[in-house]
């Protein structure tokens, strides 16, 4: 039984494929670079906050009760550091202090305990001020409450049942750690980006290579330029198909050791990766590598020449930042009408219906609409990309100009 033509050409095209050294490494060392990125600052970030921020008192009136200098056990969270400052010292100076990096922050409070004033320096910063501002707020809310039930004759019993806050419980609705589900979906659309660029450029690249080491010559003698151009997509998409499955698994192998020595996984990302999420990780791929690859490939059909390609490229590589830029977007609010919008256009949607689909804000009519956009943008493109490659496979010299081009596409 012969063997078609296309497929003797994406035999070759996927076999040059993983047999490169760039291919076992981009496949090994990949995702562990990409999951380092997202760890390292986590844990940085993590290890700064283990030691609590130091807060000077200045409290004339005694509201809190504290002795000069302790450190009490205010029962907060993440736990601070509440050291009374010295009466005769003016608030000025405390500030000074905190300005000069000495102490991270000044909590004084009016000398009749009506008003209380919160003062952080830079090494605070947004997050951990808002969350001294409300621990701190809370713990001074019940040492004034305390202290007026006192005042107007109330044992400690009866002021704890008067302020007693009611039972209540937060239950959120669809995915449980919510910061979870957004670095799952930066992790995700960022692989995707960073294989549909890979193999985007390597189709590009091997079209223009085999033009100028005349390899496509001989390939014209066995196949026609459309199985051609079929043979090298199917075989790179292959490709990008079995670094995937490499990923899946290397993945699933390192979350069940992860599982029975857990001490030695800390650092991984604790990323759980569903069925349904890697089919549509698998096929935004696939429709997102034909729609670029047809675009590649009509760059690599109208220059002749390496040099000339690495210019000519950039308007469609830009076509692919752009959503990078933008996915911050749709994890902020995926149910949002821009982020729905965008992630329906067909050059953004491999990349920004991921995240929606991995927060689980993505409804299955959007997904199957930004499914049927991609086909039909694919198809359309890659009709283009056809003529385009057969007109400028035996094009020498300078690079077609742009009327050429579209002379090309229009020609049957």
């Amino acid at each position: 039984m012969t063997t078609a033509p296309w497929m003797v050409v994406a035999r070759r095209e996927y076999l040059c494929r993983i047999r490169s050294t760039s291919f076992r490494l981009g496949t090994l060392l990949g995702p562990l670079i990409l999951a380092a990125i997202a760890v390292v600052p986590a844990r940085l970030a993590r290890s700064g906050a283990q030691t609590p921020p130091t807060i000077a008192l200045l409290d004339s009136a005694d509201v809190l009760g504290l002795d000069a200098w302790t450190v009490p056990d205010t029962g907060l969270a993440r736990g601070v550091r509440l050291s009374q400052a010295p009466l005769h010292l003016d608030k000025s100076v405390l500030i000074g202090l905190v300005e000069d990096h000495a102490i991270d922050g000044l909590l004084a409070i009016s000398p009749d305990g009506s008003r209380a004033e919160l003062v952080t320096g830079s090494r605070i910063d947004a997050s951990e001020g808002a969350r001294l501002y409300s621990d701190l707020g809370a713990l001074l809310y019940d040492a004034v409450v305390r202290r007026r039930g006192t005042s107007l004759g109330l044992d400690d019993r009866s002021v704890a049942d008067l302020t007693a806050p009611p039972a209540w419980t937060r239950i959120t609705v669809g995915s449980s750690d919510p910061m979870r589900a957004a670095g799952l979906a930066l992790f995700m659309s960022t692989m995707l980006y960073l294989t549909l660029l890979t193999y985007g450029l390597a189709t590009m690249r091997s079209v223009v290579e085999e033009k100028t080491s005349r390899v496509i010559e001989l390939l014209l003698t066995s196949a026609r330029p459309t199985g051609l151009l079929v043979g090298k997509t199917c075989g790179i998409a292959v490709a990008g198909i079995t670094q995937y499955a490499v990923w899946f698994l290397l993945g699933l192998g390192l979350t069940r050791v992860g599982g029975a020595t857990h001490s030695m996984f800390t650092w991984l990302p604790q990323f759980t990766v569903g069925p349904g999420l890697a089919v549509a990780c698998v096929a935004y791929f696939l429709l997102g590598y034909a729609l670029f690859a047809a675009c590649y490939v009509m760059v690599g059909g109208m220059v002749s020449s390496t040099a000339d390609a690495h210019h000519a490229h950039v308007p469609v590589t830009a076509l692919m930042v752009a959503p990078m830029v933008l996915v911050w977007l749709v994890v902020a609010a995926p149910e949002s009408v821009p982020a729905r919008a965008l992630s329906l256009v067909p050059f953004f949607s491999p990349v920004l219906m991921i995240p929606r689909i991995a927060m689980g804000a993505a409804p299955l009519g959007d997904v199957a609409a930004s499914v049927i956009l991609l086909v039909v943008a694919s198809v359309a493109l890659f009709r283009m990309a056809a003529r385009v490659y057969r007109a400028g496979l035996l094009l020498r010299g300078k690079p077609a100009t742009l009327r050429e081009v579209v002379r090309w596409i229009r020609e049957p």
